[in-house]
């Protein structure tokens, strides 16, 4: 399938010289194929009514809960607003060297310049469609610089730019980056190998790890593969072992020139829950992640994810580049090495899909816990890399022996499409739809493949006529599936400005004081109202720290303190949580205002919440302590009470020993706080909570529910805590006198549950249920697994009443008292800065400096001009020892690892550069 490029060489050799390039060499299909794809997007866009083309926003899932917020914030960064390097609005504060490489590093991000903080999502459309068109322009540029010109591989570009993983994963738009370059990082392997030319693999792939290490990895491990598939494709007597090594040191400094942004990102990420785990634990388990005979489903019309839940792999990769690999396959005429090399390679990915330690392999030795099979695009890139060889081979045949080829590809196709489909029930008779887009994917393999046979014929005229209309089959084809795709999208592209806007009103209520801006946004944020719906990424725009956060670049020392005392379900790895008020740990960490449908205790009314969720209100604590305050000499070391859960065959049933390792266990958060509080005041806190008496009514027990009756032992502040049921991330409802209140188990859930005020001798009705969709399912890290029928209803049937449900009320006077013996009126805080904290701190006897910024080994602290030590405080808050008398102090955050990164950077280029220039100098002296 190729076209003839000869013409009219008179009247060609009479074009303009500036012209002559794009008609003599068909320099036009550089802009061919990226424009063929933004079209088609474009199409499917306007399809959908999605922005430019309607009002539908593209921000989905994450894209619609964090990266509207993070873009918003870069943009303020960009004029002047903020640290690159540190925000206190990233949860309490954080160092954002690991968030702006994973999320921000793209140079397509640079147009976030000309965007308003609001306009976050127009933005996000905007760049969908940019990336998208520039993964068709460098997958062009492959199969030009490897093979040469022609239609069929602009094409071929434009299936790859919009393959299922493209299409279904584009909300995470910062992955995209990898889709852009694994093609020139292809390209540079091929040309080391072929033409022993290396500064094509250096720039790639150290632009493939600066724009996204996390996809650049994918590419760099794409490469390695690649690399053996060229060199064993060279004759015996090309294949040098120092071709070997060239191609192992040009990646070497390739990644090091990328350190200038790798390394802090790394040294970040390792602080994270995110970068924890063993790489022998998470390659151990031998298991199937997807079922091989389901495979070939994966590239039916249509078949992509419907959600980041959804555990389909997206393969889709166009019925043209399926019939143009099997054709290499089967065609004879191709050299049997080069068959074997070409299936090899497919076949590995295929494995890569199946089989666990391949498939956590490439998401970087990490299982995923939504948006599975992150790398299928890589797999899509390896199908369209042996389509362009199928496609090139054709030419080889004579007609009818090119029409056998294609023809049996075309049946083989549908048969193993067919029977995957069939068994894993995607599409069934009783689905109309469902059985349309499989014969249209039937119809497609067979329509492709005779268009092929005429396009790869001698005759120009038919030829033409025929690569005309596959591209516009193709248009169609690829059109239809990212529609099928967009159909999930139903946000209006407004409601983040609007939201953002409005709750910029209810901010303005809120005096500013020098140490900062903690607000708690409970079970309240641009998600809308309801349950799990905990606040996000609003906080960098509204410029304010809250107990909220969730990315995948979160530190992890303070995911644990918030998780000990009762904020955040336990075994979350990607945020904490903030649903309800929680009075004494407010206070401590500085809350100074408070969003809830409820006002909590200790609190005064400023105002209605200006944003379209109704019955919300503002309000301010009266007892929240300043950002840096004293307490006992030496404290910050508290020993945690023990963990100790009734049910240990639940956590046999779980693994929990393998799958929570370095997580924070927590049965009784209430304890914690005690024990905090006393070690901060050094006096006994046992007395904060008293007991509520809890007896079960058995005969309202049930395979999926347990009910009891809870009796308030003193008037005040109640709250309620579901230790295993959270603990395991089993999905339960609580409900209270009949009223659903929380779900637990679930992400953004916390641990602690506030049902306001009650007096003593009140009667409460509290039933834990297992929720529908759930129930007789096992989770692991969130993520639906499978496999052990009736787990959930095991683990709630035989838990004791104790480890099933903990009450308590808040002694309000005597967390007055305790508060009380804190140094909370010698602080005056001079500058409370991203990155920079100043303040005066007199102390009556030598006391310890507790502030509420999170623990970060970026934080250097001096005391009166002279370095000291930053202690980690109750494992996540820093703090200093401080003598008796008046005191300058001063904390300042460096970016870990941002200096030796550039560095190594400058030297990885100067190296690069060094070697490159011997190599050449050696050349000429030898040919000279």
């Amino acid at each position: 399938m190729t076209e003839d490029t000869a013409g009219d060489n008179s009247r060609r050799a009479q074009a303009p010289r500036p012209l002559a390039w794009l008609v003599r060499a068909r320099g036009y299909e550089y802009l061919l194929a990226p424009l063929l794809a933004f079209v088609v997007l474009c199409a499917a866009f306007a399809v959908r009514g999605i922005y430019p083309f309607g009002q539908t926003s593209v921000a989905l899932w994450d894209m619609d809960i964090q990266y509207v917020g993070l873009f918003g914030w870069l943009s303020n960064v960009m004029h002047g607003q903020g640290s690159l390097f540190y925000s206190f609005s990233q949860g309490m504060g954080e160092g954002t060297a690991a968030t702006v490489a994973y999320y921000l590093a793209s140079p397509f991000n640079l147009l976030a310049w000309f965007f308003q903080p609001e306009d976050a999502p127009q933005l996000m459309s905007w760049l969908t469609l940019l990336k998208l068109s520039c993964a068709a322009l460098s997958c062009y540029a492959f199969f030009r610089l490897r093979h040469r010109p022609g239609t069929v591989y602009v094409l071929l570009a434009v299936v790859y730019a919009l393959c299922g993983y493209a299409v279904a994963e584009c909300s995470n738009i910062m992955w995209l980056d990898g889709v852009i370059m694994l093609p020139l990082v292809a390209l540079g392997t091929w040309r080391l190998v072929r033409r022993g030319t290396c500064l094509t693999l250096f720039v790639s792939v150290a632009a493939a790890v600066t724009f996204n290490w996390y996809t650049g990895y994918m590419d760099c491990v794409f490469s390695v593969l690649y690399f053996l598939v060229c060199w064993l494709d060279l004759s015996r007597g090309e294949r040098r072992v120092r071709v070997g090594g060239r191609y192992a040191l040009t990646m070497l400094l390739g990644v090091g020139a990328s350190l200038v942004m790798f390394l802090p990102a790394v040294l970040g990420l390792l602080a994270t829950k995110e970068g924890g785990g063993s790489l022998l634990e998470n390659m151990a388990h031998l298991r199937f992640s997807y079922n091989p005979s389901n495979l070939l489903a994966s590239f039916a019309l249509t078949a992509t994810p419907s959600s980041d839940w959804d555990r389909m792999a997206p393969l889709y990769t166009s019925a043209l580049a399926v019939v143009l690999v099997v054709s290499l396959l089967l065609n004879r005429g191709v050299p049997r090495r080069r068959r074997v090399l070409a299936a090899g390679l497919l076949a590995f990915m295929a494995v890569s899909v199946c089989v666990v330690p391949l498939d956590v392999m490439w998401s970087g030795f990490k299982p995923a816990t939504s948006y599975f099979f992150r790398y299928a695009y890589v797999v899509s890139f390896a199908v369209v890399l042996v389509a362009a060889q199928g496609a090139e081979a054709l030419g080889g045949l004579e007609v009818r022996e090119r029409l056998r080829t294609l023809l049996a590809a075309a049946l083989l196709a549908c048969l193993g499409i067919g029977l995957a489909v069939m068994n894993v029930k995607l599409y069934t008779r009783q689905s109309p739809v469902g059985m349309g887009a499989l014969l249209a994917t039937f119809a497609l393999l067979v329509g492709f493949a005779l268009l092929a046979c005429v396009a790869a014929g001698p005759r120009k005229g038919p030829a033409r006529v025929a690569l005309a209309v596959t591209g516009v089959l193709l248009a169609v084809e690829q059109g239809a599936n990212a529609a099928s795709v967009f159909s999930h999208y139903t946000r209006s592209v407004d409601d983040w400005g609007t939201y953002v806007s409005e709750l910029s009103s209810t901010y303005d209520q809120m005096e500013r004081e020098d140490d900062g801006l903690r607000v708690a946004q409970t079970d309240f944020s641009f998600r809308g109202e309801g349950a799990n719906h905990a606040t996000t990424t609003e906080g960098f725009l509204m410029g304010a720290s809250g107990l909220s956060e969730y990315t995948s670049t979160m530190g992890s020392p303070m995911v644990d303190l918030l998780t000990r005392l009762g904020y955040s379900g336990t075994n979350e790895i990607f945020g904490y949580y903030d649903n309800v008020p929680m009075t004494p740990t407010d206070a401590l960490l500085g809350v100074d205002y408070t969003i809830s449908r409820v006002q909590p205790p200790l609190t005064e009314l400023v105002g209605a919440v200006d944003v379209p969720y109704p019955g919300y209100s503002l309000w301010r604590s009266t007892v929240d302590l300043p950002a840096a305050y004293g307490i006992a000499a030496g404290a910050g070391d508290v020993t945690w009470p023990e963990v100790v859960f009734d049910n240990q065959d639940a956590f046999a049933i779980k693994d929990i020993q393998d799958e929570w390792q370095g997580f924070s266990l927590v049965k009784d958060p209430f304890a914690n706080q005690e024990a905090m509080l006393a070690n901060m005041t050094g006096q006994d806190a046992s007395g904060l909570y008293a007991d509520a008496q809890v007896s079960e009514l058995t005969d309202a027990t049930t395979t999926d529910s347990r009910t009891w009756t809870v009796t308030i032992s003193q008037d005040g502040p109640t709250y309620l805590h579901v230790p295993i049921m959270s603990t395991l991330r089993q999905h339960c409802m609580v409900s209270v006198d009949g009223a659903d209140v929380q779900s637990v188990g679930n992400n953004f859930d916390n641990g602690v549950i506030y049902l306001g005020e009650h007096t003593a001798g009140q009667v409460l009705q509290v039933t834990v249920r297992l929720t529908p969709d759930v129930a007789g399912t096992q989770t692991v890290n969130g993520t639906l697994a499978g496999g052990l029928d009736g787990v959930a209803e095991q683990i709630l049937a035989g838990s004791s009443s104790s480890d099933l449900l903990v009450v308590r009320t808040l002694d309000v006077s005597r967390f007055l008292e305790l508060r009380g013996a804190l140094d909370d009126d010698a602080t005056s805080v001079e500058s409370f800065e991203d990155g920079h904290v100043s303040l005066r701190f007199s102390a009556e006897k030598d006391e310890t400096l507790l502030t509420v910024i999170p623990y970060d080994t970026g934080w250097h602290v001096t005391i009166d001009g002279e370095p000291a030590e930053v202690r980690k405080l109750y494992e996540g808050l820093c703090g200093v020892d401080v003598s008796a008398g008046e005191h300058q102090v001063e904390f300042t955050y460096e970016t870990p690892g941002l200096a030796a990164g550039a560095v190594a950077s400058v030297a990885s280029v100067a190296a690069f550069a060094a070697w490159r220039g011997l190599a050449r100098r050696r050349r000429l002296h030898e040919h000279a």
